[in-house]
């Protein structure tokens, strides 16, 4: 039979926020290497591949979204597609939600 501990903690909820916050900056750091490390510049516009390496979405998901009518707005040329840089960060932009604590119960 397996035993298992349960701690307890208090915390206010901007001391959790921030505690988060430090925790996703760390994992996202150990993760990607950041965008410009290696000297190159900063695409413009961005293949879907580009968008699978840089953020970590899937080129299927944006496939998706695309065949859904949903999703950021993309350029084609040819059969070829490509996104925005500045279009792109726009629309990650606005799925952010802004959260008020959490509840107590």
């Amino acid at each position: 039979m397996e035993t298992h501990t349960v701690i307890t903690v208090t915390m206010s909820p901007e001391d959790l926020s921030e505690m988060i916050i430090a925790a996703v900056r760390a994992g996202l750091r150990e993760t990607r290497p950041a965008p410009e490390s290696d000297g190159k510049k900063k695409k413009k516009m961005l293949s879907p591949k580009d968008i699978e390496d840089e953020y970590g979405i899937a080129s299927r998901v944006l496939m998706y979204w695309r065949q859904m009518g949903m999703g950021p707005a993309y350029t084609n040329f040819g059969r070829r597609v490509f996104y925005d840089r500045a279009a792109f960060e726009k629309f990650v932009a606005a799925g952010q939600v802004q959260t008020t604590g959490f509840i107590d119960s």
